[in-house]
């Protein structure tokens, strides 16, 4: 069977619509249609068609610009503009503006079938040749690594420390693109403090992205490996294990030295952690069930001993979750039989927990002396290696969020959707905030749309602000399920300074959806974002008003 390609149709014209429709029946593929230019660029931003079909006489000639900023929001997709027999000279200017080609209308179903099959032929060549360099880059990455392992547990094997750290942060350093590395060890007389083993490349004192890398022999840290602004988001799982096993050969440690967890202890060896996760995780698998991961960092900074810090999330969590240390104030955090919601509920818990305890910052900026990342079998991963990796870079861009960026914890909702409107986009990775302006059919759409995407499975909480008139707390009403759902609609009036404000929030088994604005003029302007913590912030405002109780 051919493969179906999503087509994006932008016509008044009834007969056209119709000719496009007929032309693609049978083939499997998909058809968006849309009268209105807002919603087009829209629907191509969120359902990102592989070939658009637009009429440059829409609107008195406004369709024309189509032409140019459809492939801006979405990347790739092939324009054809629809020209009347009377409008050629309309044709040309599409093509100056980048169309694809040209239909004359009234459309000919042979000119719509072979616009179709070409798109559909370029998107196999494609894949095809995505499939190959992936093929080459698996070659080329495995006769690297086998060549590269081998020199370092040979340097290892010398027993020099020194130059096998060297070797190991090289290695590290070409993988990463990293600017600067330094690798530390405990020290031989105090194991809570770390000595500099080695140091590579040229650290800046100006404030970068870092990421921190742990050595492991079983549930021990020897080691470990701070980057200086990272280039490339890899996994290094792989990397850390040759770079363990080389650095404990130089200094005459065994592999298999470990224990379940250290006598009179409650969190175990990051060992026992992974064999324990691997099973429930094949459990979870042959029983349909869900299971959390959680990367728990401590703040840098914070005056939290880590027995505190164990003894914090030890009393949020259940006796049956499993607290791990990986390294130095980061942990990880079994969760089973655990879904998305309640693995957030578990989170919010955890943070509330430190607060109260008393724990002091040593500096002043703001947000939690905990960070928590989350992941979710099987949504986020089949894999504990894919869970355990999502979950502790979750947990470093909660460090980024304009929760804290931008003080929103103390505002009101309507001060926080302005905050929010007028500050630039934040650097805070894949859940950075994006601002959005749309009529509000466009924002419907999309509210519907993202609604839709939730839906994908299991439980599902949200939370909308309701307004007398038609607001975008009736399509969500409207497009979600009663089954597995949860939602809370709080009476707009409720909130101070809500007459023109707009928000929801999206709770799923892959993700948190944000959306803020307000409306002028039949228009929206807004932002949205994928932050769980701006998720909890707006979630915690609307459910105060409401007298909502957030489990």
């Amino acid at each position: 069977m051919s493969d179906p390609v999503c087509i994006l149709a932008v016509a008044q014209d009834p007969d056209t619509l119709r000719a496009l429709a007929r032309a693609v029946a049978g083939e499997g593929d998909q058809l968006l249609t849309t009268m209105d230019i807002a919603e087009a660029i829209a629907t191509a931003a969120s359902e990102r068609p592989s070939l658009a079909f637009v009429d440059v006489t829409l609107d008195a000639g406004a369709g024309l610009a189509l032409i140019h900023h459809l492939p801006a929001v979405c990347e790739g997709v092939a324009v054809y503009a629809m020209v009347p027999d009377s409008r050629m000279e309309t044709g040309t200017e599409a093509l100056a503006l980048g169309a694809a080609g040209i239909l004359l209308t009234p459309l000919s179903g042979d000119a719509i079938l072979r616009a179709v099959n070409d798109v559909r032929g370029r998107l196999v060549q494609d894949r095809e040749r995505a499939r190959l360099n992936d093929e080459l880059g698996v070659a080329r990455k495995g006769r690297e690594l086998v060549e590269r392992v081998a020199h370092l547990l040979q340097v290892g094997a010398r027993g020099d420390r020194v130059e096998t750290g060297r070797e190991i942060l090289h290695m590290i350093l070409g993988a990463t693109g990293a600017l600067a590395a330094k690798l530390q060890v405990p020290h031989p007389d105090d194991a809570e403090r770390m000595v500099t083993l080695a140091e590579e490349g040229e650290a800046s004192a100006a404030a970068r992205p870092s990421r921190t890398i742990s050595l492991e022999v079983h549930s021990r840290t020897i080691g470990v490996i701070t980057l200086d602004a990272p280039r490339y988001d890899v996994d290094l799982s792989a990397w850390a294990d040759v770079a363990a096993g080389a650095l404990a050969l130089s200094m005459g440690i065994s592999r298999d030295d470990a224990a379940i967890r250290p006598a009179g202890a409650r969190v175990y060896t990051l060992s026992y952690f992974e064999d324990t996760a691997q099973r429930e995780i094949e459990k979870a698998r042959r029983h349909g069930r869900r299971l959390a991961i959680a990367a728990v960092l401590l703040e840098d900074g914070v005056t939290l001993p880590a027995s505190l810090a164990e003894e914090v999330t030890l009393g949020a969590v259940r006796e049956t979750d499993l607290l791990a240390r990986r390294a130095p104030g980061e942990y990880f955090l079994l969760l089973p039989e655990t879904d998305a919601l309640g693995a957030h509920t578990c989170r919010r818990r955890i943070v509330d927990h430190s607060r109260q305890a008393g724990v002091a910052k040593a500096s002043p900026s703001s947000g939690p002396p905990i960070w928590i990342g989350l992941s979710v079998f099987p949504h986020d991963g089949p894999s504990l290696a894919r869970l355990s990796e999502i979950a502790r870079r979750r947990a470093q861009e909660a460090r980024r969020s304009s929760v804290y960026a931008l003080g929103l914890e103390t505002m009101t909702l309507a001060r926080l959707i302005d905050a929010m409107l007028a500050c630039p986009i934040l650097d805070a990775g894949q859940v950075s905030p994006f601002p959005l302006d749309l009529s509000m059919p466009a924002a419907l759409s999309l509210v519907a749309s993202s609604c839709r995407e939730v839906r994908r499975g299991g439980s599902v909480l949200a939370l909308a602000a309701q307004h007398s008139a038609t607001g975008l707390s009736s399509i969500v009403r409207s497009s979600l399920p009663r089954e597995g759902v949860v939602l809370h609609e709080v009476d707009a009036a409720l909130i101070e300074d809500f007459d023109t404000a707009e928000a929801v929030v999206l709770v799923a088994e892959h993700g948190t959806w944000t959306l803020c604005g307000r409306k002028k003029g039949g228009r929206l302007t807004a932002f949205h974002c994928a932050d769980p913590l701006l998720a909890d912030l707006v979630s915690q405002r609307l459910a105060r008003a409401g007298s909502v109780r957030l489990s």
